[in-house]
C-alpha cells in the first residue's frame, strides 16, 4: 500500500494502527480496510469490548488477511466478511477482481490488471 494510504489508514485508526504499521497489500483494497475498521471502531465503542489492534495486514493466497488481537465475535465475524469480499475485488484497482495465477502465485485481480502483471483468471 502506499504511503499515503496506510497514513490515511493510521491517522483515521490510531486505536487499531500504530505509527509504524505497515500494510503487506496494494491499494485496491484500501476502501475494504477502511470500511472493515470504521465498523469494527463502531462495534467496539458501542459493546465496550476489548479495542482490536492490528498486528498484521496482508494478502495471501489472493485474500486479505486482517491478524489482530482484541475485539469480539462481531468484530470477528467482520473480518470474516471483509475477507471475503477482497476475494471479488481487484487488488490493484479495488473494481471488480478475480482469481488469477502465475507461475504458482494467486491474486485477485481485474481482467486489465491480471493482463498487465502477467497472470491468467482461473477457471
Amino acid at each position: 500500500m502506499t504511503e499515503k494510504n496506510t497514513k490515511k489508514l493510521i491517522n483515521r485508526f490510531p486505536d487499531i494502527f500504530k505509527d509504524d504499521f505497515y500494510f503487506e497489500c496494494d491499494d485496491g483494497w484500501f476502501d475494504i480496510i477502511f470500511d472493515l475498521c470504521k465498523d469494527m471502531q463502531h462495534e467496539i465503542n458501542n459493546s465496550g469490548c476489548q479495542q482490536v489492534v492490528a498486528a498484521q495486514v496482508k494478502e495471501k493466497f489472493a485474500g486479505l488477511r486482517f491478524y489482530a488481537s482484541g475485539g469480539n465475535e462481531v468484530t470477528s465475524a467482520m473480518i470474516h466478511k471483509y475477507g471475503k469480499l477482497s476475494y471479488e475485488t481487484c487488488e490493484m484497482t479495488g473494481g471488480k477482481g478475480y482469481l488469477c495465477k502465475n507461475n504458482g502465485w494467486f491474486k485477485t485481480l481485474s481482467t486489465q490488471s491480471s493482463l498487465l502483471l502477467g497472470f491468467k483468471k482461473c477457471k
